[in-house]
């Protein structure tokens, strides 16, 4: 009873610095897994970001640093919800007594996944093609920053080179379960692959790897 308590005082606290030192952000609720950032937003919000928690104000973002703290009214948000304004920021974790974490975007992203689809009788080739991609979901910001290291591609021939791998954070997304194999899309139309999909408790965090073919 007593963090509940507690809990809103902070939140009032927040809130009032917010409407101080903070910009008018538009406030979006993902309800399906297309273009959650499009159409009319679920609100705004007044807000600020610091990559520190003591909101001092004197740091700036570092590349590959994604993760920033929100100033602003905690009981608004949900996990999950993107914030818009000059920049993208995804709401990655609430807890009680602490400011919102938050994630920056710097990339948005079509998912795909392959149909399997068949019917009884001989069918075509069954493996992946571009013919064969679904959209799953589209028009997703996320942070995606590049791996210090590349790896070395799995087949291990003499000819290969160290393939391009990178880190993906997401936010969860509506009726899609990110899994192994499935492919993702950047506005350029550059390809990658899931390597590895494991939803925490701050949303989604892939490994994908650079499609070469």
């Amino acid at each position: 009873m007593l963090q509940a308590t507690i809990n809103t005082k902070i939140s009032l606290g927040l809130a009032k610095a917010a409407s101080i030192l903070g910009a008018s952000q538009a406030l979006y609720r993902p309800l399906t897994a297309y273009l959650p950032i499009s159409g009319t937003p679920f609100g705004s919000i007044f807000c600020a970001f610091d990559v520190n928690p003591d909101f001092k104000m004197i740091s700036t973002a570092q590349p590959g640093h994604s993760y920033v703290t929100l100033l602003a009214d905690p009981s608004i948000v949900q996990e999950g919800d993107y914030l818009v304004g000059n920049d993208i920021h995804f709401v990655a974790r609430i807890e009680p007594l602490r400011p919102v974490l938050c994630v920056l975007c710097n990339q948005t992203l079509d998912f795909l996944d392959t149909d399997m689809t068949t019917i009884a009788g001989t069918n075509a080739y069954g493996g992946r093609t571009d013919d064969t991609d679904a959209i799953i979901a589209q028009g997703w910001p996320v942070s995606m920053s590049a791996r210090t290291h590349s790896e070395q591609d799995v087949t291990k021939l003499p000819s290969d080179t160290r393939s391009a791998y990178y880190d993906v954070l997401a936010p969860p997304i509506p009726t899609v379960t990110l899994t192994f194999g499935m492919r993702l899309q950047d506005a350029n139309g550059q390809d990658y692959e899931i390597v590895s999909a494991e939803l925490s408790l701050f949303g989604w965090r892939l490994l994908v790897g650079l499609a070469t073919t």
